[in-house]
């Protein structure tokens, strides 16, 4: 495997050295202003790339189409503005304030920046063409699904050697912040160990036994948290794809635990696994943050009755504040919709779940989230068939949402798979009030409200899960 050791050489060194956590959990607010020229839309969402989680805002346009958004923000990473189905991409850290203009009617290609973080966000919009270009010059994707494991290697470490002088070269061009120059150098890190991460997934068959020694290489460093979004899917791939696997019996445990609602417990064993399978401290600490924080939304008393625990485990003391904070705020109380007559009140969706309320009284409700885009929404939909077959004569309604679809496309699906139910197909401006409100991030999203219009399950279980059956029958008895 001389090829790894090949592949560590052409690794960017990192340039900017840290010495404390200050910078990586540094909340503040970003504000982030603008005007879309010949809007067609009322609303749009900005997804923050946190390091705990990804966050979706609710933008609001107005009829002049200037907008204006605060949102909080605790390390410097990038963040996507969403518009009409197209994506451009941000860098913001804690007190920015950035100003962003647009055509609507080719959004992606006019934008302009304009207030703080200009010279680093023209950075990374040349880098991530830059770095798209030098992998599809190799090949790289098609290599990654197909090739012999040399082959793969040569082309990454291609990629790999190119990159540190086309980095200097976009930084120089610019003069861009600092800030600019680790944000790079950190993407393509994990970018290249994610590839790895990924052919072992695609391969795993064919590997030979030391294929994972690599990960020994890619102990994180303060600097690679500005980078969010890959460390985050090289940590989720490493630990939850791979080195969990290892531990399938005691992983099983602990879901098995959330499932029968001791989240408690569950949590508790997961910390066990975490403690005991994670070297990297820093690693370790994400992890076990990022966890806490997912469960403080719908169970935040079970985070703390583990705090304690959490707090031993955990070195990085910004990670304590940071999740005692989040508790703190979760008991004072938020403006989370509850029930169905919340959701009846808001704009843009406000009437259509006035609709569904009027025409399923005093029925659970089964909703479904997905898009004719989404090959897991797909797959689920035999399922859902089986389910609704199930609860045949009961009080169950199942409400299908498409999400980003074109109308034919959309209907030809569900004659397709012969999907019973109510189905509506989202507005663009529809689609963007849920995603601020319930942070939809990942497709398919079930939820489920109760006979008294009370919002149960905000991320339900899909229906091929043992536990949706139980769960919905649970409501009806």
């Amino acid at each position: 495997m001389n090829l790894f050791r090949l592949l560590f050489l052409f690794l960017p060194i990192l340039t900017i050295g840290q010495t404390s956590q200050d910078h990586i959990l540094n909340k503040g607010t970003v504000i982030v202003a603008g005007r879309i020229e010949n809007a067609s839309q009322g609303t749009m969402t900005i997804i923050s790339l946190e390091l705990m989680g990804r966050e979706s805002h609710l933008v609001r346009i107005n009829k002049d189409g200037s907008f204006k958004a605060t949102f909080k923000i605790l390390s410097p990473h990038t963040n996507y503005l969403s518009y009409n189905r197209k994506l451009i991409t941000f860098f913001a850290e804690a007190g920015d304030s950035l100003y962003i203009e647009a055509d609507g009617q080719d959004f992606k290609n006019s934008v302009e920046f304009s207030g703080d973080k200009v010279k680093t966000n023209q950075c990374v919009r040349s880098f991530y063409q830059t770095f798209a270009e030098t992998r599809n010059s190799v090949d790289l994707f098609t290599k990654k699904l197909k090739a012999p494991l040399e082959v793969f290697l040569s082309a990454l470490n291609e990629v790999s050697a190119s990159m540190p002088m086309k980095i200097d070269s976009i930084h120089q061009t610019f003069g861009a912040e600092d800030i600019s120059l680790q944000w790079m150098e950190s993407y393509v890190k994990y970018k290249i160990a994610d590839e790895m991460l990924d052919y072992g997934r695609f391969h795993k068959d064919d590997l030979p036994d030391d294929y994972y020694s690599f990960v020994d290489e890619y102990k994180a460093e303060l600097n690679d948290l500005i980078c969010p979004e890959f460390y985050e899917s090289y940590m989720n791939h490493l630990y939850e794809g791979h080195r969990y696997r290892l531990l399938s019996d005691q992983y099983q445990e602990y879901t098995d635990l959330v499932n029968q609602g001791k989240v408690s417990q569950g949590l508790g064993k997961y910390f066990e696994i975490v403690d005991e399978n994670v070297y990297d401290q820093i690693a370790k600490d994400l992890i076990l943050t990022r966890i806490c924080n997912d469960y403080i939304m719908d169970n935040s008393e079970s985070v703390d009755s583990v705090y304690s625990e959490f707090r031993d485990i955990v070195s990085a003391r910004d990670y304590h504040y940071f999740i005692r904070n989040q508790l703190i705020e979760k008991r004072q109380g938020s403006k989370r919709i509850k029930t169905i007559d919340d959701l009846a009140n808001l704009d843009f969706i406000g009437d259509l779940f006035s609709e569904i309320r009027k025409k399923h009284p005093n029925k659970v409700l089964y909703i479904d989230l997905w898009g004719s885009w989404c090959t897991p929404c797909l797959r689920e939909f035999p399922h859902s068939k089986d389910l609704y077959a199930s609860f045949k004569n009961k009080p169950i309604e199942f409400v299908y949402l498409g999400c980003r679809s074109d109308k034919e496309s959309w209907q030809k699906l569900i004659d397709r798979f012969e999907l019973k139910g109510t189905h509506y197909l989202l507005t663009e401006d529809q689609f963007n009030v849920f995603t601020g409100q319930f942070n939809l991030i990942g497709f398919p999203r079930y939820m489920i409200i109760d006979q008294d219009g009370v919002i149960v399950d905000d991320d339900a279980d899909r229906p091929s899960h043992e536990g949706s059956s139980a769960q919905l029958l649970g409501l009806i008895e």
